[in-house]
């Protein structure tokens, strides 16, 4: 029961490895620092 709900609380074990380390950094002449998004190209119009 979670609350006043049926529910299934899953348990999970095991072990875990660390497999690699990562730096990332952002070059001072980038234009677009923090990314960008792209425009939604399937956006709604009406026929």
């Amino acid at each position: 029961m979670v609350g006043d709900y049926a529910a299934v609380v899953p348990t999970l074990t095991g072990t875990a490895w660390i497999t690699g380390f990562a730096e990332y950094v952002v070059d001072p002449d980038d234009p677009f620092p923090n990314g960008f998004t792209v425009g939604d190209i399937w956006s709604s119009q009406e026929d």
